[in-house]
């Protein structure tokens, strides 16, 4: 089973102004995702950083998922996670889910359909492209949602915008 979870930093959206609107260039808070027993990430009350770049957690996972729709192979960079990648290897619908840590070779690309250099697998989980597209289009509608109840002028936050391309 896969999971999304997520805390905004309420507190900096609530003191955002409607001039600052255009100032905004992602929205901070936790992210957590996991497969089945495997966990990237945390989402916790009792910790208070919000060190996580949500819009762009969730631009990611929705742009590899696109790609899975074309590609039978995807491998997805983990934002701030030195060298760690997600690889998504889709065979007729059946998703297997792998986890890994590749040598730096100084690549700036978040996403690649390319095979990668793999220095170790961590983990991996196999599921449908279903369940993963469904959590995606759940979590990013619901992430959109919070964001819009602060107040609906944040829809015209650039990153929000490009957000709401996805859903």
């Amino acid at each position: 089973m896969i999971k999304i979870d997520y805390k905004i930093n309420m507190d900096v959206i609530n003191n955002i102004s409607k001039s600052d609107i255009n100032e905004i260039s992602d929205i901070e808070g936790q992210f957590k995702i996991s497969f089945g027993d495997n966990i990237i990430g945390y989402v916790d009350d009792e910790i208070p950083i919000y060190d996580e770049l949500l819009v762009h957690w969730f631009s990611l996972l929705n742009k590899a998922l696109e790609l899975m729709n074309q590609e039978s192979f995807v491998a997805l960079t983990l934002p701030d996670r030195y060298n760690r990648w997600l690889l998504f290897e889709n065979n007729e619908n059946k998703l297997k889910v792998i986890y890994i840590e590749r040598d730096d070779e100084g690549d700036t690309e978040l996403i690649k359909t390319d095979k990668i250099p793999i220095k170790q697998e961590l983990w991996h989980y196999e599921m449908n492209l279903q369940e993963l597209t469904y959590e995606i289009a759940r979590a990013t509608k619901d992430c959109i949602r919070s964001i819009l109840t602060v107040d609906d002028i944040l829809r015209k936050a650039k990153p929000i915008s490009m957000l709401m391309k996805y859903i």
